[in-house]
C-alpha cells in the first residue's frame, strides 16, 4: 500500500460536466463499503456540489496533492 502524505497526488482535477467549471478539484464525500467488494470513493464538484460519473461523464485530467491545492489557493477549513 502506498503511503499518502501532503505531496501524494490523490485529488482528481476535472472539467465539471454539470456546471461547466474548468480545472476544478473534486472534494471527497465518503467511502462506501460492502463485504467482498472493492470500496467505492464518492467525490463531488467543489463548485456545484454535484457528483459526476467519473469514467462515463468525464475523465480525470490529472491528480494533485494537498500541497498543490494550497498552492492553488485552497486552505483547510478554519485556517
Amino acid at each position: 500500500m502506498t503511503e499518502v502524505n501532503e505531496t501524494t497526488p490523490i485529488i482528481p482535477i476535472i472539467d465539471c460536466p454539470v456546471c461547466g467549471a474548468k480545472d476544478v478539484p473534486l472534494s471527497h464525500v465518503s467511502t462506501m463499503c460492502k463485504e467482498g467488494c472493492p470500496d467505492i470513493e464518492i467525490w463531488q464538484c467543489t463548485q456545484c456540489g454535484k457528483v459526476p460519473n467519473i469514467g462515463h461523464d468525464i475523465e480525470v485530467k490529472r491528480y494533485v496533492s494537498i500541497s498543490e491545492l494550497r498552492e492553488m489557493g485552497w486552505s483547510e477549513e478554519g485556517k
